[in-house]
């Protein structure tokens, strides 16, 4: 039997898939807020695939818990990264991946751009997502490993995902809200 030839896994930028024109920055490269919705996205999808199959709930759970706290970080990420150009013209984020620290500087930044009585619905309910995905994975390996580097075995909590699902919808209608009036308020600024 003649064996095929190998072709590389990876295509050259012209072939295959690759980001839509829309995902990129000004460098052509994909922004944090395409990737943060891209990994929602792909949580949602295995959420519904999950529910229209049952036996593949315990194939997707760890997955989608994962999908879906990778979401939180990069969204974080950009909502800081942004939320700096807005305040000292100058971009950048945390490098780590603490949800906790994350939100912290997050919320704060974000309490600076909005008055109490104009913040959109469900700061609290971000408040309360975050602390429960930083207590359970404070480092983002517990839902893509057994156990951490040092030995400590992992032991992932049970979990609903419709449930998971309608928690994230909010927490995804919060922090795209919250992105899309900065974004908007960074486009019209003079820098």
């Amino acid at each position: 039997m003649d064996e095929i030839p190998f072709r590389g896994m990876f295509f050259e930028p012209s072939e295959g898939w690759g980001p839509a024109p829309n995902e990129c920055d000004q460098t052509g490269l994909m922004n944090l807020d395409a990737y943060a919705e891209n990994y929602y996205k792909s949580a949602m999808e295995l959420v519904t695939r999950a529910n229209d199959d049952r036996l593949l709930t315990s194939t997707f759970g760890h997955p989608i818990v994962f999908l879906y706290r990778q979401y939180i970080e990069l969204a974080l990420k950009d909502l800081v990264s942004l939320l700096r150009r807005l305040e000292t013209h100058d971009s950048g984020y945390p490098q780590t991946h603490s949800l906790h620290s994350l939100w912290s500087e997050a919320k704060r930044l974000i309490n600076q751009h909005y008055r109490e009585d104009q913040m959109p619905d469900g700061i609290k309910h971000v408040d309360q997502c975050v602390n429960e995905f930083h207590n359970l994975d404070s480092q983002s390996d517990a839902f893509r490993y057994p156990h951490s580097k040092k030995g400590k075995v992992y032991d992932p909590p049970r979990f609903d995902l419709p449930h998971l699902r309608d928690g994230m919808r909010e927490v995804e209608r919060f922090l795209g809200t919250v992105r899309g009036d900065l974004f908007h308020k960074w486009q019209n600024s003079p820098y």
